[in-house]
Protein backbone atom coordinates (compact mmCIF):
# COMPACT_ATOMS: atom_id res chain seq x y z
CA UNK A 1 0.00 0.00 0.00
CA UNK A 2 2.77 2.29 0.61
CA UNK A 3 4.49 2.36 -2.94
CA UNK A 4 0.64 2.85 -4.34
CA UNK A 5 -0.07 5.92 -1.79
CA UNK A 6 3.02 7.28 -2.84
CA UNK A 7 2.53 6.88 -6.50
CA UNK A 8 -1.13 8.62 -5.70
CA UNK A 9 -0.03 11.48 -3.66
CA UNK A 10 3.00 12.17 -6.37
CA UNK A 11 0.44 12.77 -8.89
CA UNK A 12 -0.23 16.11 -6.55
CA UNK A 13 2.90 17.82 -6.63
CA UNK A 14 2.39 20.58 -9.12
CA UNK A 15 -0.61 21.70 -6.44
CA UNK A 16 2.45 22.92 -3.95
CA UNK A 17 4.77 25.59 -5.11
CA UNK A 18 7.16 24.62 -2.42
CA UNK A 19 8.58 21.20 -1.32
CA UNK A 20 8.13 21.78 2.07
CA UNK A 21 4.60 22.82 1.71
CA UNK A 22 4.56 19.12 -0.30
CA UNK A 23 5.92 17.30 1.87
CA UNK A 24 3.77 18.19 5.18
CA UNK A 25 0.77 17.31 2.49
CA UNK A 26 2.24 13.96 2.50
CA UNK A 27 2.34 13.81 6.42
CA UNK A 28 -0.62 14.32 6.71
CA UNK A 29 -2.21 12.33 3.73
CA UNK A 30 -0.48 9.62 5.99
CA UNK A 31 -1.88 10.54 8.83
CA UNK A 32 -5.70 10.56 7.97
CA UNK A 33 -4.55 6.85 6.83
CA UNK A 34 -3.18 5.75 10.32
CA UNK A 35 -4.67 7.65 12.82
CA UNK A 36 -7.00 5.16 15.11
CA UNK A 37 -8.94 8.73 16.76
CA UNK A 38 -10.34 11.78 15.38
CA UNK A 39 -8.84 14.40 18.01
CA UNK A 40 -7.80 16.48 14.64
CA UNK A 41 -4.11 17.77 14.13
CA UNK A 42 -2.91 16.49 17.17
CA UNK A 43 -4.05 12.94 16.01
CA UNK A 44 -1.57 13.09 13.08
CA UNK A 45 1.04 13.81 15.01
CA UNK A 46 0.97 11.65 17.12
CA UNK A 47 -0.18 8.76 14.81
CA UNK A 48 3.15 9.45 12.65
CA UNK A 49 5.66 10.10 15.78
CA UNK A 50 6.09 13.41 14.99
CA UNK A 51 7.97 15.34 17.81
CA UNK A 52 4.91 17.86 19.57
CA UNK A 53 7.27 20.28 18.64
CA UNK A 54 5.97 20.14 15.06
CA UNK A 55 2.40 20.80 16.10
CA UNK A 56 2.47 24.43 15.05
CA UNK A 57 4.23 23.70 11.64
CA UNK A 58 1.67 21.42 10.89
CA UNK A 59 -1.14 23.94 12.03
CA UNK A 60 0.49 26.35 10.06
CA UNK A 61 0.30 23.61 6.73
CA UNK A 62 -3.35 24.51 6.52
CA UNK A 63 -3.40 28.17 5.82
CA UNK A 64 -0.03 28.61 3.95
CA UNK A 65 0.53 30.56 0.81
CA UNK A 66 2.19 27.40 -0.46
CA UNK A 67 -0.76 25.53 -2.26
CA UNK A 68 -4.79 26.67 -2.70
CA UNK A 69 -8.06 24.82 -1.95
CA UNK A 70 -9.25 25.19 -5.45
CA UNK A 71 -6.27 23.54 -7.33
CA UNK A 72 -5.80 20.81 -4.46
CA UNK A 73 -9.21 19.90 -5.55
CA UNK A 74 -9.03 20.26 -9.20
CA UNK A 75 -6.11 18.00 -9.37
CA UNK A 76 -8.01 15.33 -6.94
CA UNK A 77 -10.98 15.67 -9.28
CA UNK A 78 -8.92 15.45 -12.48
CA UNK A 79 -7.16 12.02 -10.97
CA UNK A 80 -10.30 10.57 -10.03
CA UNK A 81 -11.90 11.00 -13.32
Amino acid sequence: MDNKLFEILENFRPCFSRKATYYWFILVMIGLVVRADHYGISSIVRWVSLSPNCYFSLLHFFVSTGWTLEILLLSWWSYCL
